[in-house]
């Protein structure tokens, strides 16, 4: 019998677990431009229509697709409790002021870089303390 030398046990084949969170992000996406640009006739979009609907879905991809690949396709689940909690602050941000909805949502959308390092992170961790633990 081999020993686990680090692998994370896979839980699903790759097509499903990128199809599920690339749909999860799609849809995510859609619904947040959708409510931004219908409830607020002030927003624009500087340049194509098509450029930004492509920009904020990949980061959107970014922010909710990511967690949701790592919890389908490894089982790893600390990134999508930090992900309910950005969007759970993102999306009460604006109960507490008087600026709109679109400083909460672009949150979500412009600090992706910064939550990808802290998935990364927490993935690492969760999947080092599951190795260290014994089985």
């Amino acid at each position: 019998m081999r020993p686990n030398l680090g692998r994370v046990k896979q839980t699903e084949s790759w097509g499903r677990s990128l199809l599920s969170s690339t749909v999860a992000s799609l849809v995510y996406t859609g619904l947040v431009l959708g409510y931004v640009y219908l409830l607020s006739p002030s927003t624009t979009i500087h340049g194509p229509v098509w450029w930004a609907v492509l920009w904020y879905s990949l980061l959107g991809f970014g922010t909710v697709g990511i967690p949701i690949l790592l919890w389908l396709q490894f089982d790893l689940r600390s990134p999508a409790v930090l992900l309910a909690c950005i969007l759970l602050f993102c999306h009460t941000l604006p109960l507490w002021n008087n600026h709109g909805d679109a400083p909460g949502f672009s949150l979500v959308f412009y600090l992706t870089p910064f939550y990808l390092v802290a998935y990364a992170l927490l993935a690492g961790g969760e999947r080092w303390l599951r190795n260290k633990t014994p089985q």
